[in-house]
């Protein structure tokens, strides 16, 4: 599987639309940066001029930080959407059809689309949010200490985003060569993200705080702002990953039994 993954990844580096999604993983975190930074200055003089009480962000940078990993977010909304497209290319453009006539099994044809698609969504993540993290601090006040713990709970954070979108792109990957049609695949994965986002920040909104640890094998809950939470531990850290990890194995099965039943034409 080795040499086909290499060709994923190429094909996926050489592509235009991974230079868009690279530029768009740096440019974002400058946006959203001031967009916090106008609204902040703005309501406050809205305040003044309507007489209504209003005030800006009264949110810290850490906290502010912690929303960079959720699905709704910007990038959370268009990394699934790229990868979609990048598996899409593969299905539509024959590529995916060349690979079986050579020989390769579809098993190693599945998991090298989906390590490549997760690989280059969670690095595009982390470039977003590895920007975002001091650029936000020049603006807002962090709102911790930086000492061991809170470096420690950044490293979390990191590694628990990181599987966030491995599991995304494992979505992806098998709603796409479940249905090898790009468009409605686009539709479908960026929907089933957003649900799931929206579950696990109901059940946030609904839980603040340490309230049933065992909330964290939702996925993508561990990933909401209940990481800018004192409560935030390494047993809830480790409950996130495995979320993550029961969820892209089952989702990984079911979407091979369904691929491998496919006629590739």
């Amino acid at each position: 599987m080795g040499k086909l993954l290499k060709a994923d990844l190429y094909r996926i580096f050489k592509n235009k639309l991974f230079l868009a999604a690279a530029l768009l993983s740096v440019a974002f975190p400058v946006i959203t940066t001031l967009m916090y930074l106008l609204i902040d200055n703005i309501m406050p003089m809205m305040s003044d001029l309507t007489g209504t009480a209003m005030s800006g962000i009264n949110l810290s940078g850490r906290e502010l930080i912690s929303e960079s990993f959720i699905l709704s977010s910007n990038m959370g909304i268009i990394l699934p959407i790229f990868i979609t497209i990048f598996i899409g290319f593969d299905v539509t453009g024959g590529t995916l059809r060349n690979k079986i006539i050579a020989g390769r099994s579809r098993t190693s044809i599945y998991f090298s689309h989906l390590i490549s698609s997760g690989l280059v969504s969670s690095c595009l993540m982390l470039i977003n949010v590895l920007i975002f993290i001091p650029f936000i601090s020049l603006f807002f006040e962090y709102g911790a200490p930086i000492d061991g713990a809170e470096i420690t709970r950044i490293v979390y954070f990191l590694i628990t985003g990181a599987f966030t979108f491995f599991f995304t792109a494992s979505i992806s990957t098998a709603v796409t060569l479940a249905i090898k049609n790009t468009a409605p695949a686009v539709i479908i994965s960026a929907l089933i993200n957003i649900g799931i986002s929206a579950i696990s920040s109901l059940v946030h909104n609904a839980n603040p705080g340490p309230v049933n640890k065992w909330l964290c094998l939702i996925p993508t809950y561990t990933s909401t702002s209940f990481l800018a939470k004192e409560s935030f531990t390494f047993e809830t850290f480790a409950l996130g990953i495995l979320s993550y990890v029961v969820t892209v194995a089952v989702i990984s099965a079911v979407g091979l039994i369904i691929f491998k039943k496919k006629d590739i034409k």
